[in-house]
């Protein structure tokens, strides 16, 4: 009986097993993309994600986060860095705001100092891989019915590229 509880207790030694460390280097391009655009589909027309709730990081839109309308103040969407940090550098990465949507966009454009304003860049602090883009909702006091939309597209630097559609992303304002 004491044999078996000595080899039982042996074997575990016997089949354990080492695992080499390996160092794992990214050699594809770095590139940005929207957030919003991990975590939910795209809308048609459109081959890209149009938020129309104010949600969290890293969640999918759902009916329990609040709508953006007019009265929504900022509303922040996450930048993310795919690929490797680039390690105790700054990076600055330059959006534009879309005045001609492909396809055109079956709701009213948001017009910059109205509906909303912004800066045009994001910065993505040194060894970090996200940054936060800033959209001011303006509240421009009237009540409509007519939905207002911000497109949004990042722009490629010399050390980061952009993906197909990743790099665009729309804002739908409510004017209720």
């Amino acid at each position: 009986m004491k044999k078996i509880i000595f080899i039982a207790l042996l074997m575990p030694l016997f089949f354990t097993s080492c695992t080499k460390e390996y160092k794992v280097d990214y050699t594809a391009k770095t590139y940005v993309e929207f957030d919003a655009n991990i975590f939910n589909a795209p809308i048609a027309p459109y081959t890209y994600t149009v938020a129309t709730r104010n949600v969290p990081y890293g969640y999918a839109s759902a009916t329990t986060y609040p709508l953006i309308t007019r009265a929504s103040g900022t509303i922040k969407l996450r930048v993310n860095l795919v690929g490797a940090a680039v390690s105790g550098k700054e990076q600055t990465i330059n959006y534009t705001v879309l005045t001609t949507p492909v396809p055109v966009s079956p709701n009213a454009l948001a017009v910059s100092g109205t509906h909303f304003t912004t800066s045009g860049t994001v910065t993505i602090p040194p060894n970090s891989l996200f940054g936060e883009l800033t959209l001011n909702i303006v509240n421009p006091g009237v009540s409509s019915a007519t939905l207002r939309e911000v497109h949004l597209q990042l722009e490629p630097t010399a050390d980061i590229a952009v993906t197909g559609t990743s790099n665009k992303v729309a804002v739908r304002i409510s004017q209720l």
